[in-house]
């Protein structure tokens, strides 16, 4: 389904919507005036005989509003000015022999009527104006968020057609709008709410089957004290909450790594202590080990401009087990962007670490092979390759700790993955990940 993408403006609907945002200029309104007029003329001329001869401004009532309508206030009036001497005209073509008072009477009534028309339609014009803007606004408004606006009836249970939520979910207008959420999920939105609702969800699209975390908000429009209609607005958070997740992954490594800390410096003092000779000796293999374990962290802190050597990486991190212990093969020199990197060597540390507890380095024959591999395949990806030999016998666990968790999620939000395999002769562990080869 991918990130919610606003690039495309809603569609634009007949009505206000399509309404001038602004008044013609002057001379546009008094050419579009004139344009009422006459074709309030010819009409005159066509249905003289049916309106008769007492009705001369009959046919200018709509011209005036019209051009009122269109072109404001000053339009309108030019309609007036325009419209008055020539119906007056077609009167006295009539009625040749009425005084000049019926004239004035009759002028006079029409100019009245036609300030009223004018003002109705110049007002009416100016208020279809400022909707067509406040259209216009929130049109632009809605194509700028990364949001997807939604409009349900009354009863929060009709989804008011909606392309975009076709797009974004798969699900057209009869399917009921809440099957689109994740079935853990969708009882988070209330069946008929009385107050505004937010709640974050997983949102699925149909075709693809997969789930992207959303923020949906749901406010009612309510008219006279009744909810006539819900809008809605949806979200999409799945980045951030992504991020949170491995946030408080990372989070409780800190408290993990303190107790795991000591179970790493009695291995050390324990292997150690089988190498050394003397007890100076032992004092110096253990502080130097020590010393090495802080300086992997230092490497995968810092990561130098924004990057690691994947080789450095590997030597640093690995460096505090014994690095006799292992056999690294490096295909090439390779360079990992600095995330990844605080990624890696927190799984290359955590592999270590159980196979110092259980695996191969937790008795004095075992070893592990690491092989480093150029980035291939589509997309190009890198790859190491860990293999130990030599230990006890393993045994797949129910438990999934820390490490686990990492090695699930930790290379997935870079596009890469890791496969773990626990045969009896030794752990396996495959990891794949983006790197540029130098």
């Amino acid at each position: 389904m991918g990130t919610m993408e606003s690039g495309r403006p809603p569609p634009k609907l007949p009505g206000i919507a399509s309404w001038p945002v602004r008044a013609p200029s002057l001379l546009r309104g008094q050419l579009l005036a004139l344009g009422c007029v006459a074709v309030a003329v010819v009409a005159r001329i066509v249905t003289g005989p049916m309106l008769g001869a007492d009705s001369p401004f009959m046919v200018f009532v709509p011209a005036i509003l019209a051009a009122s309508l269109l072109g404001g206030y000053l339009a309108g009036a030019t309609a007036i000015l325009t419209s008055i001497p020539i119906g007056l005209g077609f009167f006295a073509a009539v009625h040749p022999g009425r005084p000049l008072a019926s004239f004035a009477w009759l002028g006079g009534s029409a100019a009245l009527v036609g300030v009223l028309l004018a003002g109705m339609g110049g007002f009416m014009g100016h208020t279809l104006r400022a909707l067509a803007r406040s259209e216009n606004r929130f049109r632009t408004l809605a194509t700028a968020t990364n949001r997807v606006i939604l409009r349900f009836d009354d009863t929060l249970e009709v989804l008011r057609p909606n392309p975009e939520w076709r797009r974004l979910t798969g699900h057209g207008a009869r399917t009921p709008w809440r099957e689109a959420f994740h079935p853990e999920e969708a009882g988070r939105i209330p069946q008929r709410p009385e107050a505004p609702v937010q709640v974050e969800a997983r949102l699925r699209h149909a075709p693809h089957g997969e789930a992207r975390w959303v923020r949906m908000s749901l406010v009612p429009v309510r008219e006279g004290g009744r909810t006539v209609e819900w809008l809605g607005a949806v979200e999409d958070i799945h980045d951030r909450k992504s991020g949170d997740e491995l946030n408080q992954m990372l989070a409780g490594e800190l408290a993990h790594r303190a107790k795991n800390g000591i179970a790493v410096v009695q291995a050390i003092i324990s292997q150690s202590a089988r190498q050394a000779g003397t007890a100076a000796e032992l004092e110096r293999i253990v502080q130097a080990r020590i010393g090495a374990m802080a300086s992997a962290q230092d490497v995968i802190a810092a990561g130098g401009n924004n990057a690691a050597l994947l080789g450095e990486l590997v030597t640093s991190t690995l460096a505090p087990f014994g690095l006799e212990r292992f056999r690294i093969v490096e295909d090439r020199p390779m360079v990992v962007g600095r995330n990844l990197a605080l990624t890696l060597g927190l799984i290359l540390h955590e592999l270590a670490t159980n196979a110092t507890k259980y695996g191969a380095l937790s008795t004095s024959d075992g070893r592990v092979e690491l092989r480093t591999a150029r980035p291939n395949g589509k997309p190009p990806l890198a790859s190491i390759a860990w293999r130990e030999t030599g230990g006890p016998a393993v045994s797949a666990s129910n438990n999934v700790g820390f490490g686990g968790r990492l090695l699930q999620t930790g290379l997935r939000s870079f596009g890469g993955a890791a496969e773990l395999r626990l045969p009896p002769d030794g752990a396996q562990c495959d990891l794949k990940f983006p790197a540029e080869a130098q």
